[in-house]
Formats: C-alpha cells, structure tokens, sequence
C-alpha cells in the first residue's frame, strides 16, 4: 500500500478502466493521468513503453499490455482466481468479453462507409455469437460471468458494456437478466461506487454507469 500508482490514458474509459476500477476497489490511490488523444498524446507518446497505452506506472516503473495488467492487479486485490483451473475459467471468459469489446471499437473507429459497415456486420455476428454463452456463465454462476464470486472480468465487463452501450446507441443487455446482474453485483461494491461517482468522464456519453448507481 506504500507504493504509489499512476494510469496513463486518454480522457476516455476505454481499456484503462478495468484497470482504474481495480486500483479502486482495492483501496489503492493512484494518479490518473489522461491525454488528450490529438493534442497531448503526440507529446507523451514517446515515453511509453511500446508507444502505447493504458500503462500502470508503479513506483517510477512503466508497465503495459492491458490483461497483463488487470490480471496483475486482480492477484493484487484478490479477485483472480485460487488454482489453474479458476484462472482458465477467467482468462476465457476475459478473452470472450475481450472480443466483444474489440470488435465494438473497430466499428466505433472506422471512418469509410464501406468498411464501417462490414465491422457493424461482424460486431452483431460477434454479440449474437458469444452474449448468449454469456449470459449461461453468469446464470450458473448466481449473476457472476466467470466463478460463483467476484473476479476480474466482471469488472472488465462492466465497464465495457458502458462503451458498447453508447457505440450502440441502445441497451444490448435487455433480454440477458443474469448479464444484468453481473453489472449489479460490480456496481454494488462500495469503493468502485465512489470511483463511478467521482470520476470524469465526457458529458457526450449518452449513458454512464452513475446512471445505474
């Protein structure tokens, strides 16, 4: 607890959050640095490892690649899992909302008409293909996505279905009340409560997890 943190991101939630979530349920204060992506980012972008972010600096030190992370902080805070086989029902899991998240944000950025279409196509193949799947781990395990307890996916998840959520421009989750609960379960912890209410965030997202709270 002596250490100290800091997160390094653009001024959005996107991929460092699981990880400023994590800090947060743990008790841990860190700085949470954001760069503007056009203006700041171009400055700072040589002094990240790999010229690339979220990076968890700890200590002075610059650590990067988003699983790595918030699987490091996940043994940090205890939400990781006791034995291999736990930690192969995590990092699956983790792998799926992954997908999901990732093929949500090729079609939030692609900019040709053509294209974008093509990734709107694959981001509804993807969420038919792997929410129903799901939406079974969470029921088999009491509103859970990954173990009958709290892990670092359900994290990951929450924070995500924000993002897609908005790049939709509608609630995908209606007709997956287990799914619902995961996010009801992360959002009854107390400490990522009051990350949620105090965070910034950008007034054009239309829907925001403080709306759940």
């Amino acid at each position: 607890m002596n250490s100290s943190y800091k997160v390094y991101y653009f001024d959005v939630p996107g991929k460092a959050e699981p990880i400023r979530m994590l800090l947060s349920y743990g008790g841990y204060p860190f700085e949470d640095v954001r760069f503007e992506k056009l203006v700041e980012w171009p400055k700072h972008k040589k002094n990240m490892p790999f010229e690339q972010v979220p990076v968890l600096e700890i200590d002075g030190k610059k650590l990067t690649q988003t699983v790595p992370l918030t699987r490091f902080l996940a043994n940090l805070v205890d939400l990781a899992g006791k034995d291999h086989e736990e930690n192969y029902e995590i990092d699956s899991t983790a792998e799926i909302i992954g997908d999901i998240y990732n093929s949500a944000l090729e079609f939030f950025f692609e900019r040709d008409e053509h294209k974008k279409r093509n990734f709107e196509i694959k981001m509804q193949s993807t969420l038919s293909l792997f929410l129903p799947s799901l939406e079974e781990r969470a029921k088999k395990n009491g509103g859970f996505i990954a173990l009958n307890r709290l892990t670092w996916p359900d994290l990951c998840f929450t924070t995500y279905y924000q993002d897609i959520r908005n790049i939709l421009g509608k609630d995908f989750l209606q007709d997956y009340p287990n799914l619902q609960q995961v996010k009801k379960h992360v959002l009854a912890v107390e400490n990522i409560r009051n990350w949620i209410k105090r965070r910034p965030l950008d007034p054009a997202f239309a829907y925001t997890l403080k709306d759940d709270l």
